[in-house]
């Protein structure tokens, strides 16, 4: 079933708030992801685009699949890092994404400092990333499966997640290591 008009209407200022940060619809937002997150792979861009697309489309469900593989492909591609430098034991690229995200959750506290009003608000935001990557992760799961615990039919909730995801993902992709 489509909004009504006065529904729509009605919610036009929370839709004028997502489009102020970052909101999937707006123009260009693609490329404000990839500004905001240098040396991000192209698959997870082209993913976001992907999961927009059916969004635009009405296939809920599988713009939530696509949008929680693009978190986890950069999740990976960050754990990867790790490992390459050795932060994160070899093993850690063969677990599964739940046990990926918890690794690097882990090491969060080793990574970002602490010591400034910015920084701890940075640390914040960093672990909100990775606990919505784990929420994402749960939801895309479901979705995957024949028989998921909750609907795809609230377009809403999952226009959020997207928008969501959109705003984790500079804070997930931000914890450099140098």
């Amino acid at each position: 079933m489509y909004p009504s008009i006065a529904n729509w209407h009605a919610k036009a200022p929370l839709r004028a708030e997502f489009q102020m940060h970052g909101d999937l619809g707006v123009p260009g937002f693609v490329e404000r992801v990839a500004a905001r997150c240098p040396g991000l792979p192209d698959g997870v861009l082209a993913l976001l685009v992907d999961g927009r697309t059916c969004l635009d489309h009405g296939l809920l469900r599988p713009a939530v699949v696509l949008m929680g593989v693009a978190y986890e492909s950069a999740v990976e591609a960050f754990a990867d890092s790790l490992v390459a430098k050795k932060l994160l034991p070899d093993q850690v690229v063969a677990m599964k994404a739940a046990a990926r995200i918890g690794k690097v959750k882990a090491m969060i506290d080793e990574l970002v400092p602490a010591t400034t009003p910015m920084e701890r608000d940075r640390r914040f935001a960093t672990h909100a990333a990775y606990d919505f990557a784990d929420a994402l992760r749960r939801r895309r799961n479901d979705a995957s499966h024949t028989a998921p615990s909750y609907g795809f039919d609230d377009r809403e909730e999952i226009e959020e997640l997207l928008i969501s995801a959109g705003r984790h993902l500079p804070a997930l992709w931000s914890v450099h290591v140098d």
